[in-house]
């Protein structure tokens, strides 16, 4: 028996012996924890601790060739949506979960006890003061309005299938049901019931959307994807005349900047443009990015630009794969001078005391600039230096 104790008491000491040197070695040698991460494009990882991350009511500050830029979070929770007033410059926003909210410098206020669930759209009109919102059964829409001087809810008839602002607060372009048919309709909404005046009649197009460039000049636009080709249209609700306006390409992806002047396009895999009025290129760029990432005027642009650009080498089912946040991008801001075709970065993000940013949903109004950062889904402002009015001796 005496050769099994000593069998046993040998295996007991190795096995005390493994443990003191896992535990010495886990106290003085292992490496610190890591801190939170997110895989960004090309499967790295992105450090999002919240030592550089902006809080509520908080800033973070870097310099750039346009002087101190200022990264400021906005909202207290997470956001599906947002619209800036742009007479008064009130930021206003609706939370994941169907809330009504107002950003302010201090804790946000909510502005009403109407939540609504099942986001699925929404517009600003065109002054920034009501938002268009679609919810419930993506198959059958609920659509209101929500006005953000009275602070309500205002419901739409159930009639409604897809609609639009028609370039003025007081009416809506788009489809609804009459007697079982679709049809295309100009939506006054100052009548009670309200009064619609037919465009088209029976109208067939399927899943497309709506923008007003003017109160008669309507684009109608296919939803974008890489699979099928992709094609907008221009209504003149004046003569009743349908103009093809950009011929069919897969994944055309088209927005309208906050003020109408110009337009952002993508098409697949790679192509971006930024477009006039009449559909024209303005100026060459260097650049791929997503349309939802710019804003600006005819003047001066902002676009956040996917540092990683191997996203755009056809590897990945471009604008879908972005929009069902199969990967996420790390962006730098840039300045584009249309005038002198001039681009100048101002904000890198990732770096330093910048978190990572990947914006989308960007509007521009009186030198700040808005999105929503993907990584967190909170609203974030970009604030520049405000440029000083020369002088008239």
């Amino acid at each position: 028996m005496k050769p099994l104790y000593k069998i046993i008491l040998i295996l007991f000491l190795v096995v005390l012996l493994g443990f003191l040197g896992y535990f010495l070695w886990n106290k003085f040698f292992a490496p610190s924890p890591a801190t939170t991460q997110q895989t960004n494009t090309t499967g790295a990882a992105v450090d999002l601790g919240n030592s550089n991350t902006p809080q509520e009511g908080g800033a973070t500050t870097t310099t750039s060739t346009l002087g101190t830029i200022v990264l400021k979070k906005l909202s207290d929770a997470p956001v599906f949506t947002f619209w800036v007033s742009k007479s008064s410059g009130n930021v206003f926003y609706l939370t994941t979960d169907g809330a009504a909210m107002q950003a302010t410098e201090n804790q946000d206020t909510e502005v009403s006890k109407q939540h609504v669930s099942g986001i699925i759209s929404t517009e600003p009109s065109p002054s920034g003061d009501k938002a268009l919102v679609s919810f419930g059964d993506p198959n059958a829409p609920q659509w209101a309005i929500f006005d953000s001087m009275d602070k309500v809810w205002r419901p739409l008839s159930s009639d409604f299938i897809s609609v639009s602002w028609a370039g003025t607060e007081d009416k809506l372009i788009g489809i609804i049901q009459k007697n079982g048919t679709p049809i295309l309709a100009s939506i006054n909404l100052l009548k009670t019931p309200y009064e619609a005046t037919v465009l088209v009649n029976n109208f067939t197009m399927k899943n497309v959307s709506f923008f007003a460039k003017s109160p008669s000049e309507i684009l109608i636009s296919e939803k974008p994807s890489a699979l099928y080709n992709s094609r907008v249209w221009q209504l003149d609700t004046k003569t009743g005349i349908l103009t093809l306006m950009l011929d069919p390409s897969f994944g055309t992806f088209l927005r309208w900047s906050n003020n109408r002047d110009i337009a952002f396009k993508f098409t697949s895999p790679n192509k971006f443009s930024i477009l006039n009025r009449s559909f024209s290129d303005i100026s060459p760029l260097v650049f791929p990015t997503f349309p939802g990432k710019c804003d600006g005027g005819a003047d001066v642009v902002f676009c956040f630009v996917p540092q990683d650009t191997s996203i755009f080498s056809g590897s990945y089912s471009l604008p879908d794969d972005y929009f069902m946040n199969k990967f996420y991008t790390v962006d730098s801001l840039h300045r584009i001078d249309l005038r002198s075709g001039s681009d100048s970065p101002i904000l890198i993000s990732n770096t330093g005391s910048v978190p990572a940013i990947d914006a989308t949903s960007v509007v521009e109004n009186n030198s700040s600039i808005y999105f929503i950062n993907k990584y967190d889904n909170y609203l974030y402002v970009v604030q520049q230096p405000q440029q000083e009015a020369p002088v008239d001796y």
